[in-house]
């Protein structure tokens, strides 16, 4: 088993749900969007945890592999995105379009590479972390040091080590802990969240927890120190403290059903869940669809079940991820259309005139899954 080499060493909710009640507070109204029709994929990066709104910085575009993940960088105003023949790139956002660090895994034989399909960054920004599907039985988790990345122009192997036996499966999604910094949480379409300690010299010794899920793991993140939310590809909110058997709240698909609307929804499906106050408190994003009709809900959780916080008007596309702005209280959301929709509460949906110019995302996931228990809606 290869190691992490040194340096990384330095570095109450009931379970039995019900179908929530119809308590809107508020909506959430769609104040800018814009579509582009060009082929390929350009991405276009919007501000920053760091700052107080949203505005257009500079566009990414001309990549060749299909683009698996964006995220910015929680310490520094650079982004980094990965790509399915499995690089990640880190760009830096005060000089436009420039390339600064490539972080990929050259030890592959016969050009065998790795395909990523999920990666994070240390709160830090001194790790990053990629994950792989499976091939061959083996799913691997491999690190980076960014601070040591020569990768650009050298081409040199920068990769700290990697682990490659707590999953059996595709490992669908990391996420470090923001105050424990080298602490990560990994889900697998196995069922499995596992929570490493990556102080530790070996992968038996740095896994602290393996919480089993009984399903197939979508999307997960850090609700608290010692807690964590994950959604599953059968659209189930569970939460979890990292020290129980089992997890402290789930809720099922048909908890996302909303009662006393006008039109009976067909397919209802989970989005992402934010744990972030945000919006007031944390909410977990849904779309149900009608035939041609669709609406977005944020539902919170209150006690045992689930009611409806703020009702989204005006979507128009399948969503399929979304992101949270949390000093400005900006939803922003992107679906199969591939349109960047950004949606704030109707009482602050004046925004400053730098502002005005958002556009729109061209990206598609080409990746082939093997059957798994998803439903994909109309």
């Amino acid at each position: 088993m290869a190691k992490v080499i040194d340096s990384l060493k330095k570095l109450n909710v009931g379970n039995d749900s019900k179908p929530h009640k119809n308590n809107k507070e508020s909506k959430l109204s769609l104040f800018k969007e814009k579509t582009n029709s060009k082929d390929g994929y350009i991405y276009l990066v919007y501000g920053t945890q760091c700052q107080d709104s949203i505005r257009l910085i500079h566009e990414i575009s001309s990549e060749v592999s299909p683009v698996m993940g964006i995220k910015f960088s929680p310490a520094s105003k650079d982004i980094f995105y990965s790509v399915q023949n499995g690089e990640i790139k880190m760009f830096d956002l005060r000089e436009q379009n420039k390339l600064v660090g490539v972080f990929r895994d050259d030890s592959f034989s016969n050009n065998e590479k790795k395909t990523m399909i999920s990666f994070d960054v240390s709160y830090d920004q001194r790790l990053i972390v990629g994950a792989t599907e499976c091939t061959g039985g083996d799913s691997f988790i491999l690190f980076w040091d960014v601070r040591y990345n020569k990768s650009t122009k050298e081409h040199k192997n920068n990769l700290l080590g990697g682990y490659w036996e707590s999953h059996m499966d595709d490992i669908t999604d990391l996420s470090f802990n923001s105050v424990r910094h080298n602490v990560l949480a990994s889900g697998s379409t196995d069922g499995l969240i596992n929570v490493f300690d990556l102080t530790q010299p070996s992968e038996a010794e740095a896994l602290m927890y393996s919480l089993n899920t009984m399903s197939s793991v979508d999307k997960l993140g850090w609700s608290g120190n010692d807690s964590l939310w994950c959604t599953t590809h059968t659209h189930v909110l569970q939460l979890w403290n990292c020290e129980d058997a089992g997890a402290y709240a789930t809720f099922e698909r048909r908890n996302l059903m909303i009662p006393d609307v006008d039109v009976d929804y067909i397919y209802y499906y989970i989005v992402r869940y934010h744990a972030t106050n945000a919006l007031g408190k944390p909410f977990l994003l849904t779309k149900c669809s009608a035939f041609e009709e669709s609406k977005l809900w944020c539902l919170s959780i209150a006690g045992d079940h689930l009611e409806v916080s703020h009702e989204i008007v005006g979507n128009k596309q399948e969503v399929r991820d979304s992101w949270m702005h949390e000093k400005s209280g900006t939803l922003v959301t992107v679906g199969e259309h591939g349109t960047i929709s950004l949606w704030r509460q109707k009482e602050s949906a004046e925004y400053p005139s730098s502002c005005e110019s958002l556009g729109k995302i061209i990206a598609e996931k080409n990746r082939q899954h093997r059957s798994k228990p998803y439903f994909r809606s109309c």
